[in-house]
């Protein structure tokens, strides 16, 4: 289900979500919100110019 809830998790090793989950969120839908929250850059650091970066697995890479 976590793969669903947002587009960063979408690509996720099942791994590191098993991983995340037993660490952090322990099953808790209200605490993967809030590690998302803190996983996801706000919309002004996102497109910020050079704005480059590993989160969760996921590289963002400037847009062209």
């Amino acid at each position: 289900m976590i793969p669903l809830y947002h587009p960063v998790r979408a690509d996720a090793d099942p791994d590191d979500i098993s991983f995340a989950d037993q660490r952090a969120a322990h099953g808790n839908f209200r605490a993967w919100a809030q590690l998302t929250a803190h996983a996801v850059p706000p919309w002004p650091a996102r497109n910020a110019p050079g704005s480059t970066g590993t989160v969760m697995g996921i590289t963002r890479v400037p847009p062209v």
